[in-house]
């Protein structure tokens, strides 16, 4: 008997293993628990701060200096096989160019930073309610981006933190109701979006 529930034991935790690094390898519930820290090697400013993690989408600012200590969320790559990290500086959550292959521009040791998965567009697709307006982190208290999601557009969940959702959409449009071609990835309420 003893050796019956030990078996059942066995496979069920190994059932809840695989589903748990399957959810997290398909950006499901790819949830930010913890950060490692980071030196800046330059100001932000050169680090190309931008909404996401390469050069297709929207550029932002980011007023961290050389030698400030930033919160590194996550790591991704872009096209080009550059690195760049999801770091918390300035009052906002932007994405920083970390190593361009030659040059590493932010001192960190990312062996406990989790990889965003590869392919955003996962099974998370979403849309608004209405037409909110992102912001640069996960609560009220972060800045809006100045961009809203629009229910046309196709829209995914890229990570979640807390009641907040990091949405990426393939188009945005700012307070006067212009487009933008790029990408632009911010931070939504969970619950004014639907599945």
């Amino acid at each position: 008997m003893k050796r019956i529930v030990c078996v059942v034991f066995l496979v069920a935790v190994l059932c809840f293993a695989a589903g748990t690094f399957a959810a997290a390898e398909g950006g499901e519930d790819f949830r930010l628990h913890s950060y490692v820290q980071g030196t800046l090697v330059y100001d932000a400013v050169f680090l190309d701060p931008h909404t996401g993690p390469g050069y297709r989408y929207i550029v932002t600012d980011c007023s961290a200096k050389e030698g400030e200590t930033v919160r590194i969320l996550t790591k991704a790559w872009d096209a080009f096989g550059n690195t760049w990290v999801l770091c918390e500086a300035g009052g906002k959550r932007v994405y920083l160019l970390l190593s361009d292959g030659k040059t590493t521009f932010i001192r960190a040791d990312l062996s406990s930073v989790p990889a965003e998965p590869a392919e955003q567009q996962s099974s998370w697709q979403c849309m608004p309610y209405e037409t909110p307006e992102m912001r640069f982190g996960p609560g009220w208290e972060f800045p809006g981006t100045g961009w809203e999601m629009r229910r046309d557009d196709a829209s995914w969940v890229v990570l979640m933190n807390g009641d907040w959702a990091l949405v990426e959409q393939t188009n945005a449009y700012d307070e006067y109701g212009e487009q933008n071609p790029y990408y632009i990835r911010g931070w939504v309420p969970f619950d004014e979006l639907i599945y």
